[in-house]
């Protein structure tokens, strides 16, 4: 389907797009938000321990519990910026990381992409955590617990969980 696309740039991570396209002979106009690429790592440390951060969201104004993850934001390899978010947000040096999967965030509203990927790290701290991140390594039972009980509710890091554990990665 062929659109005339409009954009506004609101700041450097957001711009809005205004989408003007005909279907069923009728013309319709369709706003959404243009941004940069999702990363969420799932991190499994050598004892079988998965990374789990606490942050603060200012777009909901709470903090959550999530997987690591960053933004698609720079010109470098998308497998070296999930690689940096680990190192950065756990303070452990990653192993191995392979990308599983690209999804659509939100076919609603937003125009871009997230990334699965699925990390392996050693059980040695090496690296200062980000500041304003607080990490903790638990089960695969207690992250289940948390999900159940909406302590863990982000939704494209519960579809994380769920592909890893379709997969039979963990």
């Amino acid at each position: 389907m062929k659109s005339k696309v409009k954009q506004t740039k609101l700041n450097r991570w957001v711009i809005l797009e205004k989408k003007t396209f005909f279907l069923n002979r009728k013309k319709k106009i369709w706003y959404n938000f243009k941004t940069h690429d999702y990363l969420s790592i799932f991190v499994l440390r050598d004892d079988k321990k998965i990374a789990i951060i606490r942050q603060f969201r200012p777009s909901i104004n709470k903090y959550t519990w999530e997987f690591p993850a960053g933004l698609k934001d720079s010109k470098e390899k998308i497998k070296i910026i999930a690689k940096k978010e680990v190192e950065e947000e756990t303070g452990y040096k990653v192993k191995s990381i392979k990308k599983l999967k690209t999804l659509y965030s939100d076919t609603g509203r937003i125009n871009n992409k997230v990334h699965f990927f699925f990390a392996k790290c050693s059980k040695k701290k090496y690296f200062k955590v980000e500041k304003g991140i607080q990490v903790k390594f638990v089960s695969k039972k207690k992250l289940e617990k948390m999900v159940l009980a909406n302590n863990f509710r982000y939704n494209l890091h519960v579809s994380l969980y769920m592909y890893v554990k379709l997969k039979k990665m963990i």
